[in-house]
């Protein structure tokens, strides 16, 4: 089925920092951010079938999605529907359009006047209302990121969720992560934006196509759906800063304490002990980090913005890493001391985080998420 989400609005300016992979102090300040919430759907909240999602279906639509931009006549989209039912005629003004059926989890290519898939023709549907176009853009203000390639080291997740395990798939078209511990505000797994500027940074995040839904104008889906994750390109310029300059994304594991709260100050806690650790899926031209905040008012108060961190390398194409609590260590400038361990009793935030030297450009994608395995 198509998803049904509604997203709230996040400012594109967020702002947070802490430790990443250099020994250098991040000194953390929040902003100011007006929320409005829209309800949820209870539906909503229910996880797809994506923990089975094979590698080598996103590869295959990974690869062909490229190929379809130069030959394409519906210039160079991809076509996502539930069932192979809702497909459009393939005509001939659709030669090699790639479309992906969620329920099959399969890939088509409009050849001759039929979807073809793995060789095999099928007869063509009728047009449907239901189908969605993913734009694959040509604009040269943009590169985009790779997605799920053959050559990637993804790896098949288990196929059970639960506050022990959770999945985030962006190749699927997950809008939020739905980490199974949501504190009854339904703000918890919605993909944010955060940058250097409340310290004088001028560091920017570029994404691929405009952001906004029928809910809110900053909502990301726009970008999962263009880019099979979280993508965007980056530069990074220092300003005023007395450290190296940075940006990331990042989402809240229990949400906000409140509908209409701000999710760096208000960002509440969960024990996700359970989990053991963090998987992801990325590319990135700069090696990121993976940070665990506890919240900014326990940040700044227990350990002074030293929070965990596990370091990522950089990788152009799809690359899964994964870390267990104890990985996760304090750079050591801090006033206080945690463990990874000890912060995933009391964890508010994932981030993740590209900080490297001023005027560093490159683009990054976060195609999945998970809890360790």
């Amino acid at each position: 089925m198509i998803m049904k989400k509604i997203c709230f609005p996040l400012a594109l300016t967020a702002i947070l920092a802490g430790c990443g992979g250099e020994t250098e102090f991040n000194p953390t300040l929040s902003g100011d951010t007006d929320k409005t919430i829209s309800k949820i759907d209870e539906d909503s909240k229910k996880s797809s079938s994506s923990e089975d999602f094979l590698s080598s279906e996103k590869s295959s639509l990974a690869e062909k999605s490229s190929s379809s931009v130069s030959s394409s006549s519906e210039d160079g989209d991809v076509i996502v529907v539930d069932v192979f039912e809702d497909l459009v005629v393939c005509s001939a003004k659709r030669e090699g359009v790639v479309a992906f059926v969620k329920k099959e989890k399969a890939v088509y290519t409009c050849e001759d006047n039929a979807w073809k898939a793995d060789g095999g023709q099928v007869e063509p549907a009728s047009s449907s209302s239901s189908s969605v176009f993913l734009p694959i853009l040509s604009s040269s203000s943009f590169v985009m990121p790779p997605t799920v390639s053959s050559s990637s080291s993804y790896i098949t997740p288990p196929t059970y969720y639960g506050k022990s395990y959770f999945r985030w798939d962006g190749p699927a078209g997950e809008y939020w992560v739905d980490t199974g511990l949501d504190n009854g505000t339904e703000t918890s797994g919605y993909w944010f934006p955060f940058d250097d500027h409340v310290d004088g940074g001028l560091s920017t995040i570029i994404w691929p196509v405009a952001l906004g839904n029928e809910y809110s104008e900053d909502a990301l889906d726009p970008v999962i759906d263009a880019c099979g994750g979280v993508c965007g390109t980056f530069k990074l310029d220092i300003g005023s800063l007395v450290y190296k300059p940075f940006v990331g994304v990042a989402f809240n594991v229990a949400g906000m304490k409140s509908a209409l709260g701000d999710p760096l100050k208000d960002a509440d806690v969960a024990d996700v002990s359970a989990w053991r650790g963090i998987c992801i899926t990325y590319t990135s031209d700069v090696p990121p980090v993976l940070e665990l905040s506890m919240g900014e008012k326990k940040d700044s108060a227990l350990v002074a913005y030293d929070i965990p961190f596990a370091s990522l390398p950089k990788s152009t194409t799809a690359n899964e890493v994964c870390n267990s609590w104890a990985q996760f260590k304090q750079a050591g400038w801090g006033t206080g001391k945690i463990s990874g361990d000890s912060i995933a009793t009391t964890l508010a935030t994932i981030r993740f985080k590209i900080q490297a030297a001023d005027s560093t450009t490159g683009s990054f994608n976060i195609i999945s998420v998970s809890s360790y395995y």
